[in-house]
């Protein structure tokens, strides 16, 4: 079991029973909006990574490290993260 935090869509989408081996632990992203943290997919043949799931709203890029530090910090200690994620696509 990996001590890293997983994405809250991502594991309704799992318990839902599709197949989520293609998506990345939670990570620091960026896009033209700002930066977040979510996932990003690499299966299906897909040659590069794409987009997975955003799971926070935008931020600067500091306060995003500094939530997935926080959100990783919990997992390793096994509190509950989730509320500092969103649960919707």
């Amino acid at each position: 079991m990996s001590n890293k935090a997983k994405s809250v869509i991502v594991q309704l989408l799992a318990e839902r029973g599709y197949d989520v081996s293609g998506y990345s632990d939670l990570k620091v992203l960026k896009s033209n909006a700002g930066y977040y943290v979510g996932t990003q997919f690499t299966g299906g043949g897909i040659p590069y990574p794409q987009p997975g799931s955003r799971d926070t709203g935008y931020m600067t890029e500091e306060e995003a490290y500094d939530l997935l530090g926080k959100i990783n910090d919990l997992a390793l200690m096994g509190i509950d993260y989730s509320q500092y994620l969103r649960s919707h696509p």
